[in-house]
């Protein structure tokens, strides 16, 4: 793995020879991370997925409960 710092120096530039080599260093990062961090990571991407479709995730949403009563036919 070569590795560069970028123009910002808060960002690392890694050039991995391998798909196997960056999937080693993928784990290693996640398992190095707290589960409060995890979690705050899914979150972020599940509301850029919704973005993405144009929801907004923080609308106001219904009231209370939504029923739907299906009525048979006589």
């Amino acid at each position: 793995m070569e590795e560069w710092i970028a123009a910002d120096p808060s960002r690392t530039i890694r050039r991995f020879s391998s798909h196997e080599e960056q999937e080693i260093e993928t784990m290693r990062y996640w398992a190095s991370r707290s589960a409060a961090e995890k979690m705050t990571a899914v979150t972020e991407l599940a509301e850029y997925a919704y973005k993405m479709r144009g929801i907004d995730v923080h609308a106001p949403g219904p009231k209370g409960p939504v029923v739907r009563v299906q009525r048979g036919g006589r």
